[in-house]
């Protein structure tokens, strides 16, 4: 099974050098898109000579994430696509571990854990978790990678399968995006897929891990509030 990596990018031309650097390197065959959402940086032009097996999408304007990462999606034409964003970096074997669930034509969504760049031992994401007020966070953030579980359902670097999210496309109305991306996509992408009847799955593995620069990003004050 193939998978098309799509990610959304403004200014962002160092930090998406190195990502695109660590998906070259993995172990299973991919496509990959990037949306420029009109930086002014000259990302586009620097992915394009860099990296001319990846397809650039060179918007005029910044559209805002949602909409960027929908005219990604429209992009590929592979069975699975998976969102990563332009701060993250995936060690070689991220990819296959994250699309060998697919093998199960009951899933219909997986997704990876973050680990933090600067402190891989300590977690960032390990999903998101929210309560009755629909107030969220980060589940396992800034605790150690040894308490991970595998029973516990991840939402970091999501995949999904191009059926469900044709699903997703018809149960919102024309003028909406495929992923409407209404909160976190993390979240609202499996909180509606559940609304056209999937069950996306709980599936974590060890080397599903992507590393993530928040820190690098925002800050120390900024990162080290919890999240």
């Amino acid at each position: 099974m193939k998978a098309t990596v799509v990610i959304p990018t403004f200014n962002g031309r160092s930090l998406l050098t190195e990502a695109l650097e660590h998906l070259a390197a993995q172990t299973v065959p991919h496509d990959v898109v990037v949306v420029d959402n009109g930086s002014t940086d000259g990302t586009a032009e620097h992915v394009s000579e860099r990296f001319p097996d990846v397809r650039v999408v060179a918007l005029d304007e910044n559209l805002g994430f949602g909409r960027a990462v929908n005219l990604g999606v429209a992009q590929a034409s592979t069975d699975v696509v998976v969102l990563v964003n332009n701060d993250v970096l995936c060690p070689p074997e991220f990819l296959a571990e994250l699309l060998a669930p697919f093998a199960d034509q009951k899933v219909d969504m997986v997704a990876g854990v973050l680990v933090q760049h600067d402190r891989p031992d300590l977690v960032d994401s390990a999903g998101i978790e929210l309560d009755t007020t629909l107030r969220s966070w980060d589940m396992l953030w800034n605790r150690p990678t040894a308490e991970l579980d595998t029973g516990q359902a991840p939402d970091d670097d999501v995949s999904l399968r191009v059926t469900l999210l044709a699903a997703l496309a018809r149960l919102d109305p024309p003028d909406r995006a495929v992923l409407v991306l209404r909160y976190w996509e993390d979240l609202d992408a499996p909180a509606t897929a559940v609304l056209v009847g999937s069950t996306p799955a709980a599936v974590r593995t060890r080397c599903s891990r992507a590393l993530g620069r928040l820190r690098e990003v925002l800050g120390d004050d900024l990162a080290d509030l919890p999240h």
